[in-house]
């Protein structure tokens, strides 16, 4: 408890000096600093550095990354995609692990490397659907007793696809102040997480809040 604490009277800090907040019942709450197409943000559970980077006209490649230090689990993702006026796609792979302690050793409890797709379009000028989509390639994990790695393959099979799937709406609001809300549900088939439960566990629902301060 004192170690929320501690960090709460750092992200209210910090929020001063803050671009943007957001809110997330999945990932934390985080304070960001985006500067041309670039992005750091602090936060509790995640912190890490966001890139956007062009490579041929109205083709990017994004760089996601995120680290929770209390549990010592994170993200890191790579697409490479378009930007349109009526839609964007990214595709790409997604390395995620979770950790755990056992008799005072940390040891990999278990991690995903997936094949990721984000695509958003927009409906109204304040209303975007999109849908985020993860299929694992391999997994893996740290034999507690031999502290060996185990990498397991999942055949292609309905009980053992490692599908994701989150289909989402965002409002986007420019006044009294600039703000987006996206509402999504996650539901999976034989899917195995690689990354903490959700910060605020909504059943499947997850909101984020976003906020630009200036």
């Amino acid at each position: 408890m004192r170690k929320f604490f501690s960090v709460l009277m750092l992200f209210f800090s910090l929020a001063i000096f803050a671009v943007c907040l957001s809110v997330d019942t999945r990932d934390g709450f985080a304070v960001r600093f985006p500067s041309d197409g670039l992005e750091l943000y602090l936060g509790y559970r995640y912190s890490g550095l966001n890139a956007s980077l062009p490579v041929y006209e109205n083709i990017k490649f994004k760089i996601d990354t995120g680290v929770d230090l209390f549990s010592q689990s994170g993200f890191a993702s790579a697409k490479v995609g378009t930007d349109l006026p009526e839609f964007s796609l990214y595709t790409g792979a997604m390395l995620s692990m979770r950790s755990a302690t056992q008799e005072n050793a940390r040891f990999v409890e278990r991690g995903n490397l997936d094949f990721a797709l984000d695509f958003e379009s927009g409906v109204l000028n304040w209303i975007d659907l999109g849908l985020s989509a993860q299929k694992t390639i391999f997994g893996f994990y740290q034999d507690t007793t031999s502290g060996d790695w185990v990498f397991v393959v999942p055949p292609f099979s309905a009980d053992s696809m490692g599908v994701l799937l989150e289909p989402f709406v965002r409002l986007k609001f420019e006044s009294p102040i600039k703000a987006q809300i996206r509402l999504g549900y996650s539901f999976s088939i034989a899917w195995v997480p690689s990354l903490p439960s959700a910060l605020i566990d909504l059943k499947g629902f997850r909101i984020t809040f976003l906020a630009w301060v200036f």
